[in-house]
């Protein structure tokens, strides 16, 4: 069923565990802007068990289209509840419904959405596996981030947790995110005031790394929900590279998580692949992570040819990649 915006998080705080795209910060700055673009779904307002937020989007040839990322549910929720959940979202009556979900591959999950009617979409645009690192067990770092981190501490790099972020701080990640991005070619972006607005809610946490002259070169965001933990935002400067910061501010992090408590951080869509890609993989292998598969991509389209066309568009046209 459908509940307002705020009833919506007012029920949400009775589910244990949430990923950070769920959050109501999250959802303000990452829905375009207008409310009419999002809607709020639970299974019922008087035991909440399963729930979801989901964008909708327009498009000329493929119609209306539902998005979903993250179906947040409590942990003994079963396939059968699973399943009349998924059900209910397909009677909103949307030319396409696609469901995102980054949480460990779920068997249950899996029988739920297959039996609701929902398949695999032609092509995966989300790497399909994540790395986990126990934060219980000691760590056990490669020689490759132990050496990186040594470097670091040597050049005179700071490690610090951000505990009242200011407008500066939030300002130096967006410039280090924007070094990064031209770097890498990625094809998004976020203002200071969209990092600071991401504070407000207090299970985020920015954490930077400083060289010895105070400025920032390599700095994170991650969630906080539960036992669990998210990798949201890495931003990093060429000197944060070069100079091993990135590692110390990922072994900093780890460590801090470690200290409030947490059992588990979540990279999130780490992409295995046979080609330079995979260089992010090894990297972060270092941490001594290991490979965890998720519930992943999951589409309902009213048309066969549909389907078909968004593939087409997303892979042929758009260029996407493919997982």
């Amino acid at each position: 069923m459908l509940v307002s915006k705020d009833e919506y998080f007012s029920l949400l705080a009775k589910i244990d565990s949430i990923p950070f795209v769920q959050s109501r910060v999250w959802i303000e700055t990452n829905s375009n802007g207008s409310a009419e673009n999002v809607i709020y779904i639970v299974n019922s307002n008087k035991d909440v068990r399963i729930s979801c937020i989901g964008l909708i989007t327009r498009h000329r040839y493929i119609g209306t289209s539902l998005i979903i990322r993250g179906v947040c549910r409590k942990r003994d929720v079963n396939e059968t509840e699973l399943r009349k959940f998924f059900l209910s979202i397909l009677e909103l009556n949307y030319d396409s419904v696609y469901i995102i979900d980054g949480e460990k591959y779920d068997s249950e999950f899996e029988l739920a959405i297959r039996r609701a009617g929902f398949v695999r979409p032609l092509g995966l645009q989300l790497s399909p596996m994540t790395l986990f690192v126990d934060l219980q067990q000691p760590f056990s770092f490669h020689r490759n981030w132990r050496r990186n981190v040594k470097k670091s501490i040597e050049n005179g790099n700071v490690f610090r947790v951000i505990d009242n972020p200011t407008h500066s701080d939030a300002s130096d990640f967006v410039q280090l995110f924007k070094e990064q991005s031209e770097r890498k070619g990625l094809g998004y972006s976020f203002s200071a005031e969209d990092i600071l607005h991401l504070l407000k809610d207090n299970r985020y946490t920015m954490l930077m790394v400083s060289n010895k002259d105070g400025r920032n070169i390599s700095g994170r965001i991650v969630f906080i929900s539960g036992t669990m933990s998210y990798d949201v935002y890495a931003a990093n400067s060429y000197e944060g590279i070069n100079t091993g910061a990135v590692y110390q501010v990922q072994e900093g992090m780890l460590s801090y998580l470690k200290a409030q408590g947490v059992s588990c951080f979540d990279y999130g869509l780490i992409p295995p692949r046979a080609d330079e890609m995979d260089d992010i993989y090894l990297a972060k292998s270092y941490s001594g992570g290991y490979a965890v598969g998720l519930n992943g991509e999951w589409c309902f389209y009213k048309s066969l040819f549909k389907h078909y066309l968004t593939s087409f568009l997303r892979f042929y046209v758009r260029k996407s990649k493919l997982y």
